[in-house]
């Protein structure tokens, strides 16, 4: 008889291209330009798509991962997935969570 061993579950995230920003800084001033205009307390993302493992991510601990300039520059953990529906758009997924931090290297 072989025992299974209890292997923790791996932490899910996703990678996100951040169009248009240079800099974590221009990301952070991007996202608080957005909350102020939106008065919310929380950043939001909004894309088309519901990640196909998204109580996973959650449950996980999981975080957006931004490439900026073709570089993986900052995470930001989320908090929440919300349905938005949008008569223009159609089904929209909105992201929560805190600020972007720098992304730690291997020398950190």
């Amino acid at each position: 008889m072989s025992e299974q061993l209890d292997t923790p579950t791996p932490t899910l995230h996703i990678i996100k291209l951040s169009v248009g920003t240079g800099s974590i800084e221009d990301l952070a001033r991007w996202q608080d330009f957005r909350r102020e205009e939106t008065g919310s307390e929380h950043n939001r993302h909004l894309t088309r798509n519901f990640p196909r493992r998204g109580e996973e991510i959650l449950a996980s601990g999981g975080c957006m991962f931004w490439v900026i300039k073709g570089v993986i520059l900052a995470r930001q953990r989320i908090v929440d997935f919300q349905a938005i529906e949008n008569a223009e758009a159609g089904r929209r997924l909105r992201l929560l969570g805190p600020f972007p931090v720098a992304r730690r290297t291997i020398l950190d």
